[in-house]
């Protein structure tokens, strides 16, 4: 007859497999993207002159419209979780009308520099 030692060291790997295919689709579907990772778009907006310019800076995702923004202080700002893919950008400068929009590729992670040039 096998002992309880035995059958614990029979059993360990069936039970390791089969936590394994459970977990898996949990792992590799159930978490979004936008979890796992997401970038840091650091702005900067200058004038044709280098001059920094304030206003607002609009990100739009192509799919699924998500929207995030912010605000200049000196010609710069940040928008943090951003996920990546591909994003219409807009920058409205304070007491202005919007500018044409431009289309960037933001990572999916880490950190990047979006530079607008101000008309």
């Amino acid at each position: 007859m096998p002992t309880l030692d035995r059958l614990s060291k029979r059993r360990a790997p069936a039970f390791l497999r089969a936590l394994l295919v459970l977990a898996l689709p949990f792992v590799l579907v159930g978490v979004p993207a936008s979890v796992l990772a997401d970038a840091l778009v650091n702005v900067e907006v200058r004038s044709e002159a280098g001059q920094p310019v304030d206003g607002v800076v609009v990100l739009q995702a192509r799919a699924g419209g998500q929207v995030f923004q912010c605000t200049t202080a000196g010609g710069s700002c940040r928008i943090d979780n951003v996920p990546g893919g591909q994003y219409t950008a807009t920058f409205t400068p304070a007491g202005g009308s919007a500018q044409a929009p431009r289309t960037v590729m933001i990572p999916p992670a880490g950190t990047v520099s979006l530079r607008v040039a101000a008309r």
